[in-house]
This record gives structure tokens, sequence and C-alpha cells, in this order.
């Protein structure tokens, strides 16, 4: 892929995140901010391929100010689910209508400074940075480059799976290649899924994002549980809502321990060796 190819991709990923931004700031509610998010992780693996081969601080970045709008996002999807999981788990009669009204009142709170973010509209000129940033070239060697690193991160979460965290870095690694591979594949969708998949079925790989993603949910659901309202004495509602959170962890157990052992089973790539968390980070340096 050639600059201009490049550019015309960039101006694309970057039309499309303004669009949902738009939709957001229209239309608030939980499909435009779903959409907002995967305009941005879309944009953010894009960057991240043709960043490639580039020292630290010539990488390509999406801006703070748009990353900090991302993250809002994220914290009222979270919520919208908690609301979502919890009308659907518990009868409404025995809601704790005061924790209920806490996840409500988050969501407005972070929405006022999701659409002040949304409103200042720092994607044209992040935009331009990023054209100006744009490599001469894109080729098939750097795409190679770009799946061993993706692999090599792959494969340190997969050794430490056991923490939360690294289960979530995992599905975000195998997101960035998922998108990359749809980027790519326009091109050359052969090459693509060679270079980029190892011989695994994508359809495998769509169903591990999503399977992690769901856990990712439930890690979410039970940790914002946790926040119950502090009160002296201890309501039905209260305890209804341990009961649920107990109910939902062993959910998350269970779920867990079946990915963890398809992963395990599906995802280790042998020809690429063990690295450390350490050999990453030096890797990354060299503009890896």
């Amino acid at each position: 892929m050639d600059k201009k190819l490049l550019k015309h991709i960039s101006e694309q990923k970057y039309e499309k995140l303004s669009e949902s931004a738009i939709e957001v700031i229209q239309n608030f509610n939980r499909k435009s901010i779903h959409q907002f998010r995967v305009s941005y992780k879309e944009l953010r693996a894009f960057l991240r391929m043709v960043s490639i081969g580039k020292k630290k601080g010539s990488k390509l970045n999406v801006s703070k100010k748009i990353n900090h709008a991302y993250c809002l996002a994220g914290k009222i999807r979270g919520l919208q689910l908690q609301l979502q999981k919890m009308h659907k788990t518990v009868s409404y009669h025995n809601e704790d209508e005061q924790y209920a009204g806490m996840l409500k009142k988050e969501i407005e709170k972070n929405k006022s400074g999701l659409l002040d973010r949304l409103h200042k509209n720092n994607i044209p000129t992040n935009q331009k940075k990023t054209t100006k940033k744009l490599p001469m070239e894109f080729t098939a060697s750097d795409l190679e480059k770009f799946a061993e690193l993706m692999w090599a991160r792959i494969s340190i979460c997969i050794q430490e799976i056991d923490v939360d965290q690294n289960m979530h870095m995992l599905r975000k690694n195998l997101k960035d290649l998922y998108y990359v591979h749809g980027i790519y594949s326009a091109i050359n969708e052969d090459e693509s899924t060679r270079i980029l998949w190892k011989g695994i079925d994508q359809k495998y790989i769509k169903e591990c994002i999503d399977a992690l993603g769901n856990l990712q949910d439930s890690t979410v659901a039970i940790a914002l549980l946790d926040r119950l309202p502090d009160r002296k004495n201890h309501s039905s509602d209260n305890i209804q809502l341990k009961r649920l959170k107990k109910k939902w962890l062993a959910y998350k157990i269970s779920k867990r321990k079946l990915i963890l052992n398809q992963v395990r089973t599906k995802l280790v790539r042998p020809q690429y060796p063990i690295m450390t968390f350490y050999h990453i980070c030096f890797e990354s340096k060299r503009g890896l």
C-alpha cells in the first residue's frame, strides 16, 4: 500500500469516527455509544499497524482528548449494561432502588463529560497529524512484523492468562489483528489471512473475541456490584444484590475455565518463541 492508499484508508476511519461521534451527540443511547467505541478501535488498530517500524516518538496515536472520550464511553457502556442486567435478573420489587439510582446518576455524570469532549471535536486536528506521519508505503513485510508483535503479545497473555487483566489484553490484541485483517484483506485477502491468522480459522478468532468480551463484561458487572450503597442497616435489597454477586461470580468462574482451555488449545503458536514482558518492551522500543 502506498501513501495515497494509506491516506485514503485513514480518511475513511476518521470519517467513520466523526460520524459516530455526531450520532452519540444527536442520539445518546447504547447503540450509538457502542458504534463510537468500535470506530475508535478500528482507527486505533490502523494507526498501530502503520506505526510498525517507527521509533517510539514518531508512532501514530489517537490524541489523549479523543482517548478520554473513548474511556468515558466505556464507563457509560458498563453502567448501561449493568442497569439492563439488573432489570433482567432482579424482580422489580426487590431491586435496590438506591443502587440503581447511583448507576443512573453516574451515567448522567459521564454523559456530560463525554458530550463536552465530542462537542469540542478534536478529530480533524488528529487526522491532520496522522496524515503528516503516514509512511510512504506499507508492505507485506511490514504486516509480517505487525503480526509477529501481536502474536508474541498474545503468547505472553496466554502464559499468564489466570489474571483478568491479561485476558482483557488478549482480547485487545486479537481485536487489533481482526480489524487489521478487515483493512488489509481489501487489498489482498489471501495474503492477509496467511500472515495474520497463521492457519487459525478466522471464525474461531471471532468466537474467542466474543467469549472474552462477555467475560470482561462479567468482570465489570461484578466490580460494579461491589459499589453498594453504604447503609447501617442491611435491607433485603442489599442482601439480594450480594446474592446476585455470588451468582454472577460462579457463572464467571465456570465460563473462565472453559475459555482458558479453548485458548490454550487453539491459540498457542509454537513457531513463535516464548517472550517475556521485558522482550516485548525492548522490541517495541526498537520499533517492531
